[in-house]
């Protein structure tokens, strides 16, 4: 079963604020890439996310709200060839998600 759907059946349907770095299309559908630690450094989007000034961490579904009362905002990768905003996130063993990966510009 796909994330989105189990997350809408555990009634976990939220949304996100501000985009970083890739600039979000209002057009395209929203989906969760699932990724690893080694990912995010070998794919360059830790060192993209970070030479747009972020700082990056991974957060729990129930902290996205106080976090970005904080200024944290919930990262996409926006694939233009696809047509797909991605949010990027790990999962746990039973493919549900354990964590969204975030930043916050640096002052």
């Amino acid at each position: 079963m796909d994330i989105t759907k189990v997350l809408e059946i555990g009634g976990a349907i939220y949304s996100f604020g501000k985009i970083a770095v890739d600039k979000l299309s209002p057009n395209y559908p929203e989906e969760d890439k699932i990724v690893n630690q080694k990912w995010l450094e070998i794919s360059g989007k830790k060192e993209g996310f970070e030479k747009e000034g972020y700082s990056l961490r991974w957060s729990t579904l129930d902290r996205i709200e106080e976090r970005k009362i904080k200024g944290w905002e919930v990262l996409y990768e926006v694939d233009q060839k696809a047509h797909i905003n991605y949010r990027i996130v790990r999962v746990k063993n039973d493919n549900t998600v354990d964590s969204i990966l975030i930043g916050i510009k640096r002052k």
